[in-house]
């Protein structure tokens, strides 16, 4: 029987965002997607935090430059 090693890693990406975004609170989501298909991968949790096969993973704040 194949086995899998168990890995795990952390990814850093950066975000731009538009410069007339307005401010406020933004929610932020990921997902997993296959590929070459770019099918989501499902969440396989009831968390509130995992939805529709998507995690939350925070929230950011943008605050006004004025």
């Amino acid at each position: 029987a194949a086995t899998a090693e168990k890995t795990s890693w952390l990814e850093a990406p950066q975000i731009m965002l538009a410069d007339n975004l307005p401010p406020g609170t933004y929610n932020v989501y990921t997902g997993w997607y296959t590929f070459p298909s770019q099918e989501r991968i499902a969440v396989l949790s009831d968390a509130a935090e995992a939805v529709n096969g998507w995690i939350f993973i925070g929230a950011i704040e943008i605050v006004s430059q004025e």
